[in-house]
């Protein structure tokens, strides 16, 4: 160890925490970052579109390739490849991104995406022979390009999560994350847009009439309609890939994984530019024209050997720490800037040799961590109880996609079926193609235009103004309670919406099932559908989040899976009269619900601190009767409920129960028997001093 001539030299070390805080110094001075927001949301916006677009090729596939069949076993069997590919895609790039990084992904899915769009808009049947055999198989083609852009759309679920999660500053991570996943319903609307703009103009230029019967002049035209529908889904995906190339990896992945303090600092800088920081806990800021940051500290007694990859400037009785331009050059000066290990004597510096075997060690000290380690997993998980939280979320998502997949997708004649104002005029089976039970006789031009309007003013109405309203009270809401709630909401709706439907089928009742169902669809996005997405990417430590992220997301994919299974086997879309079948499924998710307000009650931490209320009391004790403006605050400011740090929630259990609810069932039954009985205890007390005043 060297020894330091200096009366008031002190020396500091930075823990990884202090490391980090100086890094989220950086990012949490800001507010919403539209080009992080743009990289996350173009990539989630063309998954969406993708996924979605089966709901307006289903019909056309089944008209052209297996027109007469009333078996729906091709649309499910497309459906679930593509659901299983999302789901494969959900927990492999949610682990790479994790142990890889995420920079190195970015991009991929969407090239995953693009081939797969490009093979689908161009898949064939092969050679046909006299006989009228073709050479290969299109429905396998369609199958598995559909796996294939499932794979893609899958990998983006964690990856925009844990992007704009971690690129984001405390006070607009949840705007950024609810503002990304709005992208789902427009990806949705604009795929049903594209596909009445490609009927429409392609009809057109090729001579379609609407009320063509014609097969062999038809199916050409159709043909070229969803091809074209599915092809338009590539173009986003170019663009969202030129936007992922302007964006460094996450400065918390580079500092907590790749251990590389100088680099994190960069690219914080890179895309929120120069910053002023004075957190005197987190140690220097950066360079290039931010403030130096301060921090005071007293004689400890430590020698060279302790520096830890800062500069300390020595002073009377304190400190000051220097921006580094990395962490293993360190510059130790005293006064009149001269070095502070300077031997006034001889006129040389003691400090140790660029090369020295002290850098050495601090080089092979902040070699990359080692994150998978079943030792460390175990610890996390197992001993610290944090698999709760993962439980719980992949449990959320589950219940969720049931329900949600189970009325979203590919729904033509579910939604048929709710818009029927008076007995249908079917007599036999219709084919596939063919959702409009009052007119058998329908052309394939009318069937498509009359479910794209339908699917729009249905599903797109609820769930986009859900998003919306979410998007402006997400700040103002504690989202884990609120999730609960929203759970208890669709429950409700469902429980109603079944028991009406007996009544309202094929009535002028069905206006209220009407309404229902699109009122579901706004709570979908108002709650669940949007904090299931959010919350995987808040309450895991950042060598997890993506893995986590992705293990919760293909939950909810499996979830899908299972409902589009199920299905086929309720006969819910057949031809008939029957309303049992509808109802009793609507009736069957509101007893889901009801347990998924269980699992988020009891398994969801708390993501956010308490609201922040009325801070400064003015007059009569209420908050903004101050005569000084300055401690008057704002409505928002009053009623703002702020998010916890990444930091503290990442810590798992640990941080989420300082002061706050426990997680797991029987802990959190516990504090509510304890509550009740504490209650229970005031009445009684009351009541006892009541009959007791009475009695004196």
């Amino acid at each position: 160890m060297l020894a330091i001539d200096n009366a008031e030299l002190t020396v500091a070390r930075q823990t990884d925490e202090q490391r980090e805080t100086r890094i989220t110094a950086i990012i949490d001075q800001h507010g919403f970052n539209v080009r992080v927001y743009l990289v996350a949301a173009s990539g989630f916006f063309t998954d969406s579109y993708n996924l979605f677009a089966t709901n307006v090729i289903s019909p056309s596939l089944a008209y052209i390739y297996w027109n007469g069949e009333t078996s729906t076993h091709n649309e499910r069997d497309i459906n679930v490849a593509t659901l299983s590919g999302s789901l494969l895609g959900m927990l492999l790039f949610g682990h790479l991104c994790d142990r890889y990084g995420r920079q190195k992904l970015y991009g991929i899915e969407l090239l995953i995406v693009i081939v797969a769009t490009l093979g689908m808009a161009q898949a064939s049947a092969g050679f046909q022979s006299s006989s009228g055999a073709h050479s290969m198989s299109l429905r396998s083609w369609i199958i598995f390009w559909r796996f294939v852009l499932g794979v893609g759309i899958g990998a983006e679920y964690p990856l925009s999560a844990v992007i704009t999660a971690e690129w984001a500053s405390k006070k607009s991570r949840a705007r950024m994350l609810a503002a990304v996943f709005m992208m789902q319903p427009l990806g949705q609307l604009m795929a049903w847009l594209v596909g009445l703009g490609a009927l429409k103009g392609i009809s057109r230029s090729r001579g379609l009439s609407p009320d063509e019967t014609s097969y062999d002049v038809a199916a050409p035209v159709i043909d070229s309609v969803w091809r074209c529908v599915i092809g338009v889904g590539a173009f986003p995906a170019f663009l969202a890939i030129v936007a992922r190339l302007s964006i460094p990896e996450t400065p918390r992945y580079t500092l907590l994984i790749q251990q590389n303090d100088a680099q994190a600092q960069k690219d914080a800088v890179r895309v929120y530019g120069s910053s002023s920081v004075g957190d005197t806990r987190a140690g220097p800021a950066t360079a290039g024209g931010l403030k130096q940051a301060h921090v005071e500290v007293h004689n400890s007694g430590l020698g060279i050997d302790d520096v830890d990859g800062i500069a300390v400037v020595a002073g009377p009785s304190s400190a000051a720490v220097q921006p580094l331009r990395n962490t293993n050059d360190t510059t130790v000066v005293g006064p009149n800037n001269m070095p502070a290990a300077y031997d006034s004597t001889n006129g040389k510096s003691v400090l140790p040799k660029k090369k020295s075997k002290w850098r050495k060690r601090q080089r092979k000290d902040r070699k990359r961590i080692q994150q998978f380690t079943w030792p460390e997993i175990y610890h996390f998980f197992i001993d610290e109880g944090n698999w709760r939280l993962l439980a719980g979320t992949s449990l959320c998502w589950f219940i969720l996609d049931v329900g949600f997949y189970g009325l979203g997708l590919n729904n033509p004649r579910t939604i048929s079926k709710i818009w029927m104002s008076e007995p249908g005029k079917v007599t036999g089976s219709l084919p596939t193609w063919n959702s409009d039970f009052s007119d058998p006789d329908a052309t394939i031009y009318k069937v498509l235009k009359q479910d794209i309007e339908r699917s729009m003013i249905t599903i797109s109405i609820g769930s986009l103004i859900g998003s919306l309203v979410l998007l402006k009270l997400i700040k103002y809401v504690p989202r884990s309670t609120w999730l609960a709630w929203s759970f208890v909401v669709l429950a409700i709706l469902f429980a109603v919406a079944g028991g009406s439907f007996f009544r309202a089928y094929q009535s002028g009742l069905h206006a209220l099932t009407l309404a229902l169902y699109i009122f579901s669809q706004l709570i979908f996005n108002l709650g669940p559908n949007t904090i299931t997405f959010m919350i995987p990417a808040e309450v895991f430590p950042t060598r997890y989040r993506g893995t986590c992220h992705g293990i919760a997301a293909a939950s909810g994919k499996l979830g899908s899976i299972v409902i589009q299974l199920i299905l086929p086997v309720t006969h819910i879309t057949r031809t008939g009269t029957e309303a049992a079948p509808f109802a009793y499924l609507l009736i069957s998710f509101a007893v889901l619900m009801l347990f998924g307000a269980l699992v988020a009650w009891a398994w969801i931490p708390d993501v956010q601190d308490a609201r922040r209320g009325f801070a400064h009391a003015g007059h009569d004790g209420l908050e903004g009767a101050s005569d000084d403006p300055k401690m008057r605050k704002s409505f928002s400011d009053r009623w703002e409920v702020p998010s916890k740090s990444l930091e503290v929630l990442g810590k798992g259990r640990v941080g989420v129960e300082i002061s706050e609810r426990p997680i797991g069932l029987r802990a959190n039954l516990w504090r509510v028997y304890r509550e009740a009985g504490e209650v229970v205890a005031v009445w009684r007390k009351e009541v006892r001093d009541m009959f007791a005043g009475r009695s004196s």
